[in-house]
């Protein structure tokens, strides 16, 4: 072969493999499939440069083997042949030898080179070209051109078919990584998705939270403005839209609270605020605001997280508990003292009645009924001190309140008309009855209209009004009273159940009417509040619904009936029990010439008087140091259970727990001191059974 036929011949397969590299390139958009882009080259390569067969050798995942990926030759597809997914392991045969010294092999005859092994195949192959398709320096297949003719391959076909097996390592490797980069993309947009999902999950879940919240949140600038607001505020009356950019501060009531925050706001420290929120319509929320710094990487604080958590009715229910306590203290402290005072009261009321029926000049009766009316008044005082205390258990019936009311409006008829005050009444005709102690009930309806008509006679005014409200739900009963009079001020109102608390001149009030209210109406498992304002002041009184008697009373437990049975002509006879000899002279006074009177000065003086003697009835002191008279008439119901209804119970003062369990056994068998002469007689008379008082 000459040297221009050898030209000419290399001239022309630089020429095919030109055009079957623009074809190959041309692939590259049509498919993302590896096999199917080597199915196209190779086809391409046969078609271009006229080959026998050709095929295209991949090196599978572990890298042990190559693997035939797409081949083609005229006979084997007339054949109906197929080669795919052949493989020969590195370093085996001749593809495996390429792919294992990244090396092109040539064999210009296949029967004379021992590197060929010869496969069954349909194809006759004569020459061999074996090139190593490569990504970079890397080995990552083998491209097997052949043709049935010896010699037909040369080392110029080699040189420029190895740019076409460079060519397919990229394209091939472009191939892949498009792949990779597509299922990177797959798997990135459904990482996107799926994390935009759980951000507007968690976004959701957020602003639920927010939104209800029980508390009101919010975020301010380093300004003191709103930046955020949750719905909550809603409840003040305001929109949030309404106070997003505006100051904070704006909500505040007191200078006192407006100063703490905006040490809070300059400080930019975490504290928490007990400050009253104004809301829209002028009412007032009592909150607890918890302050946090809002920290920025890049600017520092930024701003504060606000909490602002509503504590009215658990500041309320503090007063209510610290009234209670005060009341509950003073209770204990005053009963003590009542019960000194009584002792002291009853020889004066009883020895200046009994002086009143003795021959004595009328002078000295003036000074005697003096005597006798301020010690009245004391007693007063002092019944009215032991109501205070609210030891006092209340003895209930079945009644409606409305008939106490009207009642309590009879009593202060005249009063009222008097002063010429609009009585307008509202009472829910259908109220139903309860259990309630009616006089006590009684008391607090008088003392709150005595108030008010105390209020309008200090500041004296035309068109004078008060109403009552009355109406009911399932559970409790309500009573509205109000006035138009002047407004209570507001620190007033605060104290204005407290004991001793009085806003009238000196002399004018005691300043318990309002706490003995309150003590009576929490003793039957309500509530008492009071508001005021410019045009009018409220009480309002909550006394649940009861249906039925909770508290029994065992009335003469233990009275068999046996005792002595007495002459009626033979005076009866009465054991006075009591530590003091002042308190047992008063008695037999009363009693004298009346009944055959007895005296002991303690407990153990009058078990041992009743083991020896026989008794009509007994009249005993609740305290007493030893055997106390609660201990007394315990022995008397197991020794002498004939005269478990014949003991009468004289106390100073409002009975303890003890005492109190056993009077509501014996009933209505007590007499609080200092009482006079009738009661003391009605009393004694009640036990014996007599319709009239005895005579000499």
């Amino acid at each position: 072969m000459n040297l221009d036929s050898e030209l000419q011949r290399f001239y022309n397969d630089v020429m095919q493999s030109l055009s079957a590299f623009q074809r190959i390139v041309a692939t590259v958009d049509k498919s993302s499939d590896v096999k199917a882009i080597c199915a196209e080259v190779v086809k391409i390569l046969s078609n271009e440069l006229g080959l026998d067969h050709c095929s295209i050798m991949l090196l599978d995942e572990s890298g042990n083997n190559v693997v035939n990926q797409a081949g083609v030759s005229i006979r084997e597809a007339l054949n109906g042949e197929t080669f795919v997914n052949r493989s020969f392991k590195i370093g085996e045969g001749v593809a495996g030898m390429v792919a294992k010294n990244n090396s092109p092999i040539l064999i210009s005859d296949v029967d004379n080179d021992t590197r060929y092994l010869k496969v069954k195949s349909s194809v006759d192959i004569g020459s061999l070209l074996c090139l190593p398709v490569c990504s970079g320096s890397t080995v990552i297949g083998v491209l097997n051109l052949s043709h049935q003719r010896r010699n037909f391959f040369s080392r110029h076909h080699e040189k420029v078919f190895s740019v076409l097996s460079s060519t397919i390592g990229h394209l091939v490797t472009f191939v892949r990584l498009q792949k990779d980069l597509e299922e990177l993309n797959k798997d990135l947009q459904l990482t996107v998705m799926e994390r935009t999902r759980e951000i507007e999950e968690s976004h959701e879940y957020l602003k639920n939270i927010f939104e209800n919240a029980s508390d009101i949140i919010f975020t301010i600038d380093n300004e003191g403005r709103f930046i955020f607001i949750n719905k909550k505020v809603e409840e003040l009356g305001y929109a949030r839209n309404e106070l997003v950019g505006k100051p904070f501060d704006s909500l505040l009531i007191s200078e006192e609270g407006i100063r703490a925050f905006i040490n809070v706001l300059q400080q930019g420290c975490k504290k928490t605020l007990e400050v009253d929120l104004r809301g829209k319509d002028g009412m007032v929320c009592q909150t607890l605001c918890s302050f946090t710094p809002l920290k920025s990487s890049s600017e520092g604080i930024s701003g504060l997280l606000g909490v602002a958590k509503d504590i009215t009715e658990r500041k309320m229910l503090e007063r209510k508990l610290m009234q209670t306590e005060k009341l509950a203290s003073m209770g204990t402290f005053v009963s003590g003292i009542a019960h000194e005072l009584n002792n002291r009261l009853l020889p004066v009321l009883v020895y200046s009645e009994l002086l009143q029926e003795s021959s004595i000049g009328e002078n000295e009766l003036k000074l005697i009924k003096t005597i006798n009316r301020s010690a009245t008044g004391a007693k007063h005082i002092v019944e009215s001190l032991l109501r205070f205390s609210r030891q006092e258990k209340p003895h209930k019936n079945y009644v409606n309140l409305n008939t106490v009311l009207n009642s309590v409006i009879n009593l202060l008829h005249y009063r009222i008309s008097s002063m010429g005050i609009n009585l307008k009444l509202e009472l829910d005709k259908t109220l139903p009855m309860t259990y309630a102690d009616d006089r006590q009930i009684e008391q607090v309806f008088v003392n709150i209209m005595n108030n008010a008509c105390d209020a309008f006679e200090e500041k004296s005014r035309e068109g004078n009004e008060i109403g009552i409200r009355a109406y009911y739900n399932d559970t409790d009963i309500y009573f509205d009273i109000f006035n138009n009079g002047p407004q209570i001020p507001k620190d007033s109102l605060e104290k204005i159940f407290d004991p001793f608390y009085t806003s009238k001149d000196v002399g004018k009030g005691t300043g318990l009417g309002l706490s003995l209210c309150y003590g009576i109406v929490h003793e039957h498992n309500g509530d008492i509040t009071v508001e005021s304002d410019s045009e009018k002041t409220v009480f309002s009184i909550r006394i649940p619904i009861i249906t039925r008697d909770d508290n029994t009373h065992y009335l003469n437990a233990g009275n068999d009936g046996a005792g002595k049975v007495m002459d009626s002509t033979e005076k009866e006879r009465v054991l006075i029990v009591d530590d003091e000899e002042e308190q047992m002279d008063v008695i037999k006074h009363i009693l004298k010439g009346r009944y055959i009177c007895s005296g002991v000065n303690s407990g153990e003086e009058a078990i041992e008087k009743l083991k020896n003697e026989e008794f009509d009835m007994v009249i005993c002191d609740v305290k007493m140091p030893g055997i106390d008279g609660p201990a007394v008439y315990e022995w008397i119901r197991e020794h002498r259970p004939f005269m478990g209804s014949r003991i009468l119970f004289s106390t100073g003062d409002i009975l303890g727990p003890r005492a109190e369990t056993i009077i509501n056994k014996i009933g209505d068998n007590y007499i609080i001191k200092p009482y006079n002469v009738e009661e003391l007689l009605r009393k004694v008379n009640n036990i014996l059974g007599k319709n009239e008082y005895p005579t000499n």
